[in-house]
């Protein structure tokens, strides 16, 4: 009878899912405050924040103590950000040049103790993970805008030249690897950052989600490279616009002049432009980056690629330079 009493709450214990817990203690500035837990999809989200990220938010004490209890996550290994904000500052707020979050590596069932921007003991992953940050720390001012532009140039390239070899160093921790490749965002990754860090995820057993992003970055990549390359595409196209260009110069010149100040002007395509896609236009016309318009518009930088790729679609061009061409044109005042 004992035994029939004690069966289902035996099979209840084996099924239920393993408790992880994070605690530790705040950086003085954040006692009294607020600390949040993202979990990050792929290796961009390293350089990115949305609201779908935010998993948990506690309190931290006076003493700067606080804790995560009971959470339940993904079976696999994924990585985590514990970020410290101020209750004044909105949910999806980050300063990406002033590190007040830490990364690591968890999966369910773990225990992670962390200092500040520190983990204390812990796995060898998360150790690693932490003095990476701390040398990447150290390239800060390459983003102050204050710094002469000559010695923010060299700080930007040491900070990529350091990035680029941690991706394709392999000694180095795999998850360390990949975790860099995240660093570089959607800007700097050459087909060689992407193939490194294609073969270090290899050796991590992180979601799927990463591969498939990895994948699509370097399918991509190697598209615009063959663009870039083929010379025969090049003259191929080249003759085909001076064909074109030929076509409508004939068809211009031959056009009555009473029909010609009859032509009513031509639909500006950016009518078509859905609200979000404006924001995006506008973000893009003023110089900013693709991880920029992403923290301003409070959106993941993929969402922001999603955008863009449908603005040059609607628009009917292929770079930047000619979008911004376009939006000025739109908004420029006739004389």
């Amino acid at each position: 009878m004992l035994l029939r009493l004690l069966l289902p709450l035996l099979l209840a214990t084996t099924y239920l899912p393993a408790q992880t817990l994070i605690e530790g203690h705040a950086p003085a500035a954040y006692r009294n405050q607020l600390v949040q837990l993202d979990i990050l999809d792929d290796h961009i989200d390293v350089v990115t924040i949305a609201d779908y990220m935010i998993l948990a938010q506690t309190e931290v004490d006076f003493t700067g103590y606080f804790r995560f209890g009971a959470l339940t996550l993904p079976k696999g290994p994924s990585y985590y950000r514990i970020r410290y904000r101020n209750w004044a500052d909105p949910p999806v707020s980050m300063d990406f040049e002033k590190r007040h979050y830490l990364h690591a590596v968890i999966k369910a069932g773990d225990t992670l103790r962390v200092d500040g921007l520190e983990p204390t003991g812990g796995s060898a992953t998360n150790t690693a993970l932490a003095r990476f940050e701390a040398q990447f720390d150290t390239y800060a001012d390459a983003d102050d805008p204050t710094l002469p532009t000559r010695a923010r140039e060299e700080l930007t390239q040491l900070r990529d030249d350091y990035i680029r070899r941690t991706i394709q160093d392999t000694r180095a921790d795999p998850y360390v690897r990949v975790f860099a490749l995240g660093k570089l965002g959607e800007d700097a990754p050459n087909q060689q950052a992407l193939q490194s860090g294609s073969e270090a995820l290899a050796f991590t057993n992180l979601p799927l989600s990463y591969e498939e992003q990895l994948m699509h970055d370097l399918g991509g990549f190697t598209y615009r490279d063959l663009q870039r390359q083929n010379t025969w595409l090049k003259l191929a196209l080249g003759i085909l616009f001076i064909i074109t260009g030929y076509c409508c110069w004939s068809l211009y010149t031959r056009r009555p002049a009473a029909m010609a100040s009859q032509d009513s002007p031509t639909p500006v395509a950016s009518n078509e432009l859905t609200d979000k896609e404006r924001e995006v236009l506008e973000q893009i016309a003023a110089g900013h980056s693709n991880k920029e318009v992403a923290a301003r518009l409070f959106v993941s930088v993929s969402t922001v690629k999603s955008h863009i790729n449908s603005i040059y679609r609607k628009l009917g061009v292929t770079d930047r330079r000619a979008v911004v061409e376009a939006w000025e044109e739109q908004n420029s005042t006739p004389v």
